[in-house]
């Protein structure tokens, strides 16, 4: 497994010649539609009858992840030179610090993007570390 060492945002060295993480290179904007009926069935799947969602005034936060999943993962694709990271076999789950500023919308339109923030070597393999933020199309 290649060693790295901590990125700070932005930076695009990395020491040695040969292929990169491209750090701070963005993809996107993408957008999609928040079914109403889908984030409804959402809620039930995870357990969260939460009246709002009943009642079509949101969907559950989480289900924006089944919004951005692909793009993340073209980022992955996109944005790691073949051979930076040897040995990869794919991902096993994900982490995320998930931020909202107001409820997601049921029947909207959302926009992302995603950028790789940082990477870094830990036991268990590469961690890629990226920022996705969602809005709705006025950019809120």
């Amino acid at each position: 497994m290649t060693k790295l060492t901590e990125y700070t945002f932005g930076s695009g060295e990395q020491a040695g010649a040969g292929p990169q993480i491209h750090l701070g290179a963005g993809l996107g904007p993408y957008q999609g539609y928040v079914d109403a009926d889908a984030g409804t069935a959402f809620g039930w799947a995870t357990n969260d009858a939460s009246a709002a969602y009943v009642e079509g005034r949101a969907v559950p936060p989480l289900y924006s992840v089944a919004l951005v999943l692909p793009a993340l993962h073209a980022a992955n694709i996109e944005c790691v030179d073949d051979g930076a990271i040897s040995g990869v076999t794919g991902s096993v789950h994900g982490e995320q610090d998930v931020y909202f500023h107001a409820p997601v919308l049921p029947d909207s339109t959302v926009r992302w993007s995603v950028t790789p923030y940082a990477a870094h070597q830990t036991p268990a393999g590469v961690l890629l570390t990226q920022r996705i933020a969602v809005s709705d199309t006025e950019g809120a």
